[in-house]
């Protein structure tokens, strides 16, 4: 079964719904709706566009669309769907709504249950500087690094973890980034590339991440943050 699509225009839910999940065209965000709706809870989903997975769940009751407004146009079309929906807690998925969902909260302080920790445990979530300190001081293991400010740092860098190496962005979307984008990992093999990806941020980022399989061990010996 597939659910209309409202835009943020239409008119208001006949009842008030348990959740509005963000995010619809991501995995995590299907497997919740369906958690959800499976366990009773009526569910509406916001996401920009028609072609969402999670606005196909038989679990969907409603579909939003966020459009394409940029983050001010998102943050007002999600107080719409709160307003239409009367839904009692928001559940984003992507790093990016994430990243405004915090910078936004007084402003949605109110009208519903925003689904993240609070913000101390989320700051150190969304660091991988910070994850990886917390984890040392637990004892656990965790890949060699060094933190780059700029690019003029690369070639030391180098000389210490050598080639090849994983560059990741400290934050993979730090406040501010314009929301659906994310700073990615680069796998560099050569002085070049360790050069383009620690001196050009703007170059991280990616509509949605590359995987990963098979560079874990890679990571082990040459992973590094980087400010982004």
């Amino acid at each position: 079964m597939t659910s209309a699509i409202h835009t943020a225009e239409d008119g208001g839910a006949a009842r008030p719904f348990d959740a509005l999940v963000l995010d619809g065209r991501l995995r995590q965000s299907l497997v919740t709706v369906r958690s959800l709706g499976r366990r009773g809870l009526s569910v509406a989903v916001m996401e920009a566009g028609e072609d969402v997975p999670a606005f196909r769940s038989r679990w969907c009751r409603r579909a939003l669309s966020s459009g394409e407004a940029g983050a001010d146009g998102y943050v007002a079309r999600l107080e719409h769907a709160l307003e239409t929906t009367g839904a009692r807690v928001v559940i984003p998925s992507h790093d990016g709504t994430i990243a405004l969902l915090r910078l936004q909260a007084p402003r949605l302080q109110g009208r519903a249950r925003i689904a993240l920790a609070e913000e101390g445990a989320t700051s150190i979530a969304v660091s991988k500087v910070r994850t990886l300190a917390v984890a040392e001081r637990l004892g656990l293991r965790v890949p060699h690094r060094l933190a780059l400010s700029d690019a003029g740092e690369v070639e030391s860098a180098l000389r210490e973890v050598g080639l090849p190496a994983v560059v990741k962005p400290s934050e993979s979307c730090p406040p501010g980034a314009p929301p659906g984008t994310r700073l990615v990992c680069q796998l560099v093999t050569t002085p070049a590339e360790s050069v383009a990806a620690g001196g050009a941020p703007c170059g991280g980022w990616r509509g949605r991440s590359r995987g990963s399989a098979g560079r874990g061990r890679r990571a082990r010996r040459g992973d590094r943050a980087r400010g982004a």
